[in-house]
C-alpha cells in the first residue's frame, strides 16, 4: 500500500551475501561470551616433589613421603625392543633429572642429624646412593657352554619369546683355523618343570598349559633345525659368542601402573666352558689362548665375576659415594653405636671397592660380616635379619673366592663349601653366577628347598645334609651329571605318583644317602628297602644300606 501524506519514506535494505551474515553472527557470539581462560599445564611431578618435601620437613619419620619421591625419580622403562645393556657399560638414560643429587643428599643429612636412628631416611639414603636411584636394567649377565648347548642367564626374571627370532655369533677356532658363524634359534626355560610337562615328581608347580609364560633368571639356547651343528658349540672350538635375544620383562611405572613388553638384550664376550676339552684341544689351547692375550697386559674378569663384582659407579657417582662414606665415617664418631649409619659404612665400602678389583672387594665383604655381628648386638629384636644378611655376605664372599681360583687356573673341578652359613635360601643370581660348578657343599646351611641348585646342571657332587629341605628326593634327578649326594637330615619324602610318573635317576649317579628323611623312612617301616628301592630306583641295579633303628638308608649302584 502506498504510504501515507507525511509519512516519511521508507527503503528496503539491499540484501546481503549469506557469508557476510555468518561472519556478523559470528562476531555478535564473541562479543556476547567472553574468552575462556587458558589452561595452564600442570607439573605433577613438580608439586608432587614440593608436597613430599614439605610433609617430610614436618616429620622426617614420613615413610611414605620417602617412597613417593624415590617413586617420582624412576627413570622411565626402555621403549619396546631397545637394547637394555649393562648400566656398567651403557650411558644412563638421558633424561631430565627433576632433583638436584648435591642438593638432595645435603637435605637428607639434615634429617640423619636430627634423628640418626630413624629408619626411614636412611632408607631413602641408601636408594639415592648404593642403590643408583632406580637405574638398573634388565641384562644377560654370562653365557656358559655345556654338552654342545649355550645357556644364558639375566639379572631379573625374564620370559622367553617364542615368536620373535634370536641370534647367536660365534667365534670359532680348532687350534688351526678361525672364523664366524651366525646362528639362528629359540629360547626355552632352564630348570626341573621347563615345560611343565614334566613328572609330577619333579615338576614343582601345578601343571600349566603351553602357551603359559615362565619367568626365569636362566634359558637354554636351542638353534633351529639344520642351522648349525653341535659340535660347533664346543668348548674348544667356541672362543666368543656375541648373543642378541628377545625376552619380555616386567616392572612398573612410577604412578604403579606395570611396565611390560619385549625387550632386545645382548652379551658379547667369551663364555664358560663346562665341558673338558680333547687332548688334540687341549694341546693346542694354550698357544691359541697365549695369541689372544698377548696384546693385553691383564685379562679383564669373567662375566660372572664382573656380574658379582657389580657395576663400577660412574665418575660421576664416584664422588658423590665418597662423600657419603666420608659423612657416615663423620657421624660414626659422635653415634657410634647407630645401627643404621653401620649398615651405610657397610654398603658404601662395597661400592666403591668395585672399582678396586676382586681383592679389595673380598675384604670389603669380609668387613660388612663382622659389621653385621656388631649391629646385631646393638638390635637384639632383629638378630634373626642381621644373622641371614651376614650369611649372605659370607656366601657371597667364598663364590667370590671360588670364581678367583677358578680364573686363577685351579678350574671348574674346585670345591665350593657354603656349609653352616644359615642361609635359609639361595639367590638364583648368585647360584647362575657359579654354573660350572661341579663339587658343591651346603650342609648345614638352613636351606628349606633346592630352589635354584636344581639349574645347576654341571654338578657332580651335591653334599646337603643337615638341612630342613622339603619335597621329593628325586627332584635331584633332573641334574644329568650327578654322581654322589648326600641329603641326610632333611624333610624329604616321596610325592604322589601315577603310572608313567616315574623318574629314573642320571646314568652317572653311584650314591645317594637318604638317610634321616622322615618320609623315606615312612616308605621303610611300610614295605622294607624294596619300597625305597622301587620309588627310587624302579630300574634295579642298586644296592642297599640301614635299617630304621638307625635311619640309615643309604643307596649304592652295583
Amino acid at each position: 500500500a502506498a504510504p501515507a501524506a507525511g509519512d516519511a519514506p521508507t527503503f528496503d535494505p539491499p540484501p546481503r551475501k549469506a557469508e557476510e551474515k555468518e561472519g556478523e553472527g559470528k562476531a555478535a557470539g564473541a562479543e556476547a561470551q567472553p574468552l575462556a581462560p587458558v589452561p595452564t599445564k600442570v607439573d605433577l611431578i613438580e608439586m608432587d616433589l614440593k608436597i613430599s618435601k614439605d610433609l617430610i620437613n614436618r616429620n622426617f619419620s614420613n615413610y611414605s613421603a620417602w617412597h613417593l619421591r624415590a617413586l617420582l625419580q624412576e627413570p622411565p622403562p626402555p621403549p619396546p625392543l631397545q637394547d637394555a645393556s649393562s648400566p656398567a657399560e651403557a650411558p644412563e638414560e638421558e633424561r631430565s633429572q627433576p632433583i638436584d643429587i648435591s642438593d638432595e643428599l645435603d637435605w637428607v643429612q639434615q634429617g640423619i642429624y636430627t634423628e640418626p636412628n630413624d629408619q626411614s631416611v636412611w632408607l631413602y639414603h641408601h636408594w639415592l646412593t648404593t642403590l643408583g636411584r632406580g637405574s638398573w636394567q634388565t641384562r644377560m649377565t654370562q653365557c656358559a657352554i655345556m654338552d654342545s648347548e649355550l645357556y644364558m642367564f639375566f639379572s631379573q626374571p625374564v620370559a622367553a619369546c617364542s615368536s620373535s627370532s634370536n641370534t647367536v655369533k660365534l667365534a670359532t677356532c680348532d687350534g688351526t683355523a678361525k672364523g664366524e658363524s651366525t646362528v639362528a634359534g629359540k629360547l626355552v626355560p632352564l630348570g626341573p618343570d621347563a615345560v611343565s610337562a614334566a613328572s609330577a615328581v619333579q615338576r614343582l608347580t601345578r601343571q600349566l598349559s603351553s602357551e603359559r609364560r615362565r619367568w626365569v633368571h636362566g634359558l637354554r639356547f636351542v638353534p633351529d633345525t639344520d642351522a648349525v651343528t653341535l659340535p660347533a658349540f664346543a668348548p674348544w672350538v667356541c672362543t666368543r659368542v656375541d648373543v642378541e635375544v628377545t625376552v619380555e620383562v616386567f616392572g612398573s611405572h612410577a604412578d604403579g601402573t606395570p611396565a611390560q613388553g619385549e625387550r632386545s638384550i645382548a652379551f658379547s664376550g667369551a663364555p664358560v666352558h663346562c665341558d673338558a676339552a680333547p687332548a688334540a684341544a687341549e694341546a693346542a689351547a694354550p698357544e691359541a689362548a697365549a695369541e689372544e692375550a698377548a696384546p693385553e697386559a691383564a685379562a679383564p674378569p669373567s662375566a660372572a665375576l664382573a656380574e658379582l663384582l657389580g657395576a663400577i659407579p660412574r665418575p660421576e657417582s664416584l664422588g658423590t659415594l665418597q662423600a657419603e662414606l666420608a659423612r657416615v665415617v663423620e657421624l660414626l664418631e659422635m653415634e657410634p653405636e647407630c645401627r643404621w649409619a653401620l649398615l651405610a659404612r657397610g654398603r658404601l665400602t662395597t661400592a666403591l671397592a668395585a672399582c678396586e678389583g676382586p681383592a679389595a672387594l673380598e675384604a670389603a665383604e669380609g668387613a660388612v660380616a663382622k659389621g653385621y655381628e656388631e649391629i646385631a648386638s646393638l638390635d637384639p629384636l632383629r638378630k634373626g635379619f642381621y644373622a641371614e644378611a651376614r650369611a649372605h655376605s659370607l656366601a657371597r664372599l667364598r663364590i667370590l673366592g671360588w670364581l678367583r681360583q677358578v680364573e686363577g687356573g685351579r678350574g671348574l673341578g674346585t670345591s665350593l663349601d657354603l656349609s653352616g652359613l644359615s642361609l635359609r635360601h639361595l639367590a638364583p643370581s648368585a647360584v647362575h653366577s657359579l654354573f660350572g660348578l661341579r663339587r658343591l657343599d651346603v650342609s648345614g646351611a638352613g636351606l628349606s628347598t633346592f630352589g635354584p641348585l636344581l639349574q645347576l646342571r654341571s654338578l657332580e657332587e651335591l653334599l646337603a645334609a643337615r638341612n630342613s629341605i622339603a619335597g621329593d628326593v628325586r627332584e635331584l634327578f633332573c641334574l644329568p651329571r650327578l654322581k654322589r649326594a648326600d641329603v641326610s637330615g632333611n624333610a624329604l619324602g616321596f610325592r604322589a605318583t601315577h603310572e608313567g610318573d616315574e623318574v629314573a635317576p642320571p646314568a652317572s649317579l653311584a650314591e645317594l644317602d637318604a638317610s634321616s628323611n622322615a618320609g623315606v623312612l615312612a616308605e621303610l617301616r611300610r614295605g622294607g628297602p624294596e619300597a625305597v628301592l622301587a620309588r627310587l630306583l624302579p630300574s634295579g641295579g642298586w644296592a642297599f644300606e640301614g635299617d630304621l633303628e638307625t635311619g640309615r638308608c643309604l643307596l649304592c649302584r652295583r
